[in-house]
């Protein structure tokens, strides 16, 4: 009988904790850990932090009866040392329940070890970078890549009746992975590829890569460029070469012509044709709502792919918190988001079940001069492309 009271008391202790964990749960704040660059002046790097609260403001501070608290940190650029640290910092100091955010996928990568390690879920908002995924069960994505990019351009490009192309990048991985995947899906489609040039990070001269552009005599010049990195010049260059004249069309991944870019870049990014997946000139009722939003947020910023990033790193939050009545348990948190769908302001996505990245929308762009005012107008859609 001993045993037998025993045994009772322990199992109603066991019970009594459990009873008391679920409420101190319910009760306690629902801690992220937001990792990026925020130190950056770059305004279309901003938007990331303005689309995290538009989301919040759109949706509310709590789920599931739980109040978000937000700690942020800096990781000051690339560098994944500081990214580790932070991560660290956050799953053993301040008992995070997720950490998300990440501009470089070398950070990422290195956060991405601690998490791990701790099974935490870590919520991949950009860093978009090829192979990595696999690696770590724990991430999930809400970007995009350059490759996948390319790949939609290349298909255009076949499509459109451009037969020959030449390819040149700021000498990054995402330009490899952009010219590559362009390059795949062009010559499958019937086009050939006259050369491929990578300019150094950091150069603004780019008077002899497009005049040996322009001697080459292609239909189209396929380029990934950050605006950051050049653009102004770049386009300057290219008018100034009279490229256009001669025929040669301007493709490029939407980091070219970045909605916080445009102003600085005028006129002469009209015309320029681009593969993305969101633009703030996206027609949909929660796209309105958003920009909307994140301009009585931010009248300084533009809504662009980064504040939509920001935005669906939210709704996966709160979707992992719903499906689990408030509880962020490691495992039901990873079982819940794999296939999860939802409409973003970029327009539908969801996450592929089986390599945690997105699955969205690519969009070929025109930029136009509408009302007074540039923006990307969507012209075509590659509907639910797979992240590769």
């Amino acid at each position: 009988m001993r045993i037998r009271f025993t045994t009772i008391a322990a199992i109603a202790v066991t019970v009594s904790s459990l009873l008391f964990a679920t409420v101190a749960t319910a009760d306690a704040p629902l801690k992220v850990g937001i990792i990026w660059t925020f130190s950056d002046s770059d305004p279309g790097t901003q938007a990331f932090d303005a689309g995290i609260a538009a989301y919040m403001k759109m949706h509310g501070d709590t789920v599931a009866g739980r109040k978000i608290e937000l700690i942020r940190r800096d990781d000051g650029g690339l560098n994944p040392d500081l990214a580790k640290r932070h991560a660290q910092e956050l799953i053993v100091q301040d008992q995070v329940d997720a950490i998300a955010g990440f501009v470089w996928t070398a950070n990422a990568i290195a956060a991405g070890t601690v998490a791990l390690a701790a099974k935490k879920p870590e919520f991949v908002s950009n860093a978009t970078a090829l192979g990595y995924l696999e690696k770590f069960p724990n991430m999930t994505r809400y970007s995009f890549t350059t490759y996948e990019l390319g790949q939609a351009m290349g298909r255009y490009a076949a499509a459109h009746g451009m037969k020959t192309a030449y390819s040149i990048y700021s000498n990054l991985q995402s330009g490899v992975d952009a010219s590559n995947g362009f390059a795949e899906t062009f010559t499958a489609g019937g086009g050939k590829m006259l050369g491929t040039d990578a300019m150094p990070l950091g150069s603004k001269q780019f008077t002899s890569y497009l005049q040996r552009i322009k001697d080459a005599k292609p239909d189209a010049l396929w380029l990934w460029m950050p605006a950051p990195l050049g653009a102004q010049p770049f386009l300057q260059a290219y008018h100034s070469l009279e490229l256009d004249k001669a025929g040669i069309k301007l493709l490029a991944t939407g980091d070219l012509v970045e909605e916080n870019s445009l102003k600085s870049e005028g006129d002469q990014a009209i015309g320029v044709i681009s593969a993305y997946p969101y633009s703030a000139a996206h027609n949909s009722a929660i796209n309105r709502e958003f920009v909307r939003t994140i301009r009585s947020i931010a009248p300084n910023i533009e809504p662009n792919v980064i504040a939509a990033e920001g935005y669906d790193t939210m709704n996966a939050i709160y979707a992992a918190a719903l499906a689990q009545k408030g509880a962020f348990d490691y495992d039901k948190t990873m079982a819940a988001l794999k296939g999860l769908k939802w409409e973003s302001p970029r327009g539908p996505v969801e996450l592929n079940p089986a390599t945690r990245d997105i699955i969205q929308n690519v969009y070929i762009r025109r930029t136009e001069k509408l009302n007074g005012k540039l923006q990307n107008t969507e012209i075509e859609t590659v509907p639910m492309a797979p992240t590769r």
